[in-house]
């Protein structure tokens, strides 16, 4: 029997960032991004005509889209933030998970 898994995205304009969890193992995979970088020539702060973070949401539902065609369900939850660590990801997906790390306090 497979164990339970849940997998993490972090995506940057540099790269991906995926770590794919489960109690047992943990591992981490670093996509450089072949895009080239873009100017934004305007200046203006995202709008309702133009959001920001369009490309996160895009792949959100690329994956629930390719989810429906294959019958398979999970949840997909998007969460907006500024830079975080691998470890802060990592927390983040366990607690996604249902599962988060023990804390430990200082006696």
């Amino acid at each position: 029997m497979s164990s339970p898994h849940t997998t993490g995205v972090w995506m940057t304009a540099e790269s991906a960032t995926v770590l794919r969890w489960s109690p047992e193992l943990t591992v981490p995979h670093l996509i450089p991004s072949t895009v080239p970088g873009r100017h934004r020539s305007t200046g203006r702060p995202p709008t309702e005509e133009h959001p920001g973070g369009e490309v996160v949401e895009h792949f959100a539902n690329h994956v629930r889209t390719d989810d429906d065609k294959h019958g398979r369900e999970r949840r997909i939850r998007v969460e907006k933030s500024g830079p975080i660590t691998e470890r802060q990801l990592l927390a983040r997906i366990r607690t996604f998970a249902g599962s988060p790390a023990k804390r430990y306090l200082p006696r």
